[in-house]
């Protein structure tokens, strides 16, 4: 041992631990194999126990992911047509002298109270009603119009009886004043059932109304859909489903009303 040196001795600790180690292995393997069963029984546990707390802890730390997902426009334009359709509903007029309801546009629930807002003609119209979605048909009274904007607030009828109970599933009006240039809008309309157009924004105009962030508000909205494409008395949608322009006419140059205006004038109502 006084000739060795520190390595030679350091290697040699180590083989005789190692050797130790497997002495040590050897006694325990013997030892268990005469041990009573519940002996072993009692050891296996403790061990399966330890690992299974051991898999626990390990898989219960918190993980971190960054997913990216890709929404295309026709799956925005699906989703935003089924954020709306429950409160798109047809509203149609019947002349004093006629015993037939005519269509007059589309409308949009605004309240779960069964306000509506449309921007049809009502001049000389007896009776309003609506088709909701579903089928069901309630009657309208006719409560405000704007004459500048051709704006029209109905209510529709309400019971009391839970059987007749009327449902109105109220639509989101969106920040019209901040519609953009060549976003992507929807036009929803059509007589018998709900048509489908889309295009962008492509004019706005401004004036009038200051709002209190001293943004000139929004007053007109046109679309890039065409002349032949436009559906008479329609709504404007963006693709989060909100409801932002009420159009009166066929023309691409009408123009939409803006959402926004609606607030302004049937704000205090609904």
């Amino acid at each position: 041992m006084e000739h060795l040196t520190k390595q030679q001795i350091v290697l040699l600790t180590l083989l005789v631990s190692f050797v130790s180690s497997i002495a040590t292995g050897i006694v325990t393997v013997s030892l268990l194999d005469q041990a009573p069963p519940a002996v072993t029984q009692t050891i296996n546990r403790v061990v399966e126990r330890t690992i299974e707390k051991a898999v626990s802890v390990s898989t219960s730390t918190p993980q971190v992911t960054k997913e990216t997902i890709v929404v295309k426009d026709d799956q925005a334009i699906v989703s935003a047509i089924a954020k709306t359709s429950p409160s798109v509903v047809h509203v149609r007029g019947r002349f004093i002298s006629s015993p037939v309801d005519d269509y007059l546009g589309l409308g949009a629930v605004v309240s779960n109270k069964g306000f509506i807002v449309a921007r049809v003609p009502v001049d000389d119209r007896d009776s309003f009603s609506a088709i909701l979605e579903g089928g069901n048909i309630v009657n309208l009274t006719l409560l405000s119009r704007d004459v500048k904007t051709g704006l029209a607030l109905f209510q529709g009828e309400q019971s009391t009886n839970p059987i007749e109970a009327r449902t109105y599933t109220p639509a989101k009006l969106g920040d019209s004043d901040g519609v953009k240039l060549g976003q992507s809008v929807i036009s929803l309309g059509g007589e018998q059932e709900v048509t489908v157009l889309s295009g962008i924004v492509s004019s706005i105009v401004r004036g009038g109304v200051i709002r209190p962030t001293g943004v000139s508000a929004v007053s007109l909205i046109r679309s890039s859909i065409s002349d032949e494409g436009v559906l008479s008395n329609s709504i404007l949608v963006n693709l989060a489903g909100e409801i932002v322009g009420f159009k009166y006419g066929v023309s691409r140059d009408d123009g939409y009303i803006p959402s926004g205006i609606v607030l302004d004038v049937f704000g205090k109502t609904i």
